[in-house]
């Protein structure tokens, strides 16, 4: 026996009635999730344009070092170039002095130039 009182728990049969939700808590609900997934993404967007921004410095300050990198490779093969012009210079005036010490009048040049110095200290 049942007796409805207001103190008395429902009946089995009055709990199978599914509450029902109105229209503005249905909109509450998707416009909180909506707000949820919006500052997700855009926690996602401030993140990667921070990562994107350090790489692009990164990337400037790469290829700053790589500029300078071939400016001194350029400056070494330039110095590089006109050491050896330079020793090839010397050694063509080498040969040149060699020539000319070969000649007979150097050689008595030179011979005179010893025999002065004997004589006048």
């Amino acid at each position: 026996m049942t007796t409805d009182s207001p103190t008395s728990p429902p009946d089995v049969e009055q709990t199978d009635h599914v509450p029902s939700i109105d229209a503005g808590t249905i909109d509450r609900l998707n416009l909180e999730a909506a707000l949820r997934d919006f500052e997700t993404a855009n926690a996602r967007v401030v993140d990667l344009t921070s990562r994107l921004t350090l790489q692009h410095e990164e990337l400037l300050r790469t290829r700053h070092e790589l500029t300078m990198t071939q400016i001194r490779a350029a400056d070494v093969d330039e110095v590089r170039a006109q050491l050896a012009h330079a020793l090839h210079e010397r050694d063509l005036a080498r040969a040149e002095v060699d020539v000319y010490r070969l000649s007979r009048s150097y050689r008595i040049g030179f011979k005179i130039t010893r025999l002065l110095r004997k004589v006048m200290p």
